[in-house]
């Protein structure tokens, strides 16, 4: 009789499941047997059709990893089968959404497979920066910009935050930034501060005043703010000396 062992994690996080009537144990993690299937595993040349759709009971614990708000950090799914020689993995993938009906919840997933087949990203002529704050191409060391911070306050939508660290800083030094809250962390973009209060992209979950977050510093991309705030204008990924005049408009240079 062939079983199926489902593994989702996020993160450190890992949620095991198997279609088995008892648990079972593989590479050491326990797999706990619950209600679970899956769509018919599809061979075919076109990456965008390898997809496949998982179904859980509604409050498993991975579904409600994703209320009120789905997580910042992938999903990663693996699917194995075991019988009576061994067990092998079928599926390697990650989950895009978690939709609730009825007494399930649908969770849909694509192949690792198309993260492959996409294209990847042309540099393009800009003046602004198109490095990712803190990535290896901007270098800026991401501990240098945190401010801890303990909540005072959380708004009715989660979407604002007041801490007395944030008032350290200038208006809008946080904004483009991002906190961290939690053991995992979760991660939030802030779009907005001012004075003692940020403003974030998405809710924050489940916070409420007395929670410790991470404040991280944000960038406008801009040759100034790497220069005076980040002290980090050699490695500037932009072109902020691109002439503003077009040499093939209607007012030649030439």
């Amino acid at each position: 009789m062939i079983v199926e062992l489902y593994r989702l994690s996020i993160g450190n996080e890992a949620w095991r499941y198997t279609t088995a009537q008892q648990a079972l144990t593989h590479n050491g993690e326990e797999y706990e047997p619950v209600y679970c299937k899956r769509d018919a595993l599809k061979s075919t040349g076109e990456v965008a059709r390898s997809g496949v759709k998982i179904y859980l009971p509604r409050d498993a614990d991975f579904v409600t990893r994703f209320a009120p708000t789905p997580p910042t950090d992938e999903a990663e799914v693996e699917i194995y089968q075991r019988d009576d020689s061994g067990t092998a993995l079928v599926w390697l993938g990650r989950a895009l959404t978690v939709s609730r009906k009825g007494s399930q919840a649908e969770i849909a997933c694509d192949s690792i497979f198309s993260s492959m087949k996409t294209a990847g990203l042309r540099r393009p002529y800009q003046k602004p920066c198109p490095h990712a704050l803190y990535d290896h191409n901007c270098r800026v060391t991401r501990a240098n910009f945190r401010v801890d911070a303990t909540l005072t306050a959380v708004g009715s939508s989660a979407l604002t935050l007041t801490a007395t660290a944030f008032a350290g800083q200038p208006d809008g030094w946080f904004t483009g930034g991002d906190i961290e809250w939690g053991a995992l962390p979760e991660r939030r973009l802030i779009v907005g501060h001012s004075g003692d209060t940020i403003t974030l992209a998405t809710p924050l979950g489940d916070a409420v005043a007395g929670d410790a977050v991470v404040a991280f510093a944000g960038c406008d991309h801009t040759f100034a703010t790497c220069r005076d705030k980040f002290a980090n204008k050699a490695n500037y990924g932009g072109m902020p000396f691109i002439p503003t005049q077009n040499p093939f408009g209607s007012d030649p240079v030439f």
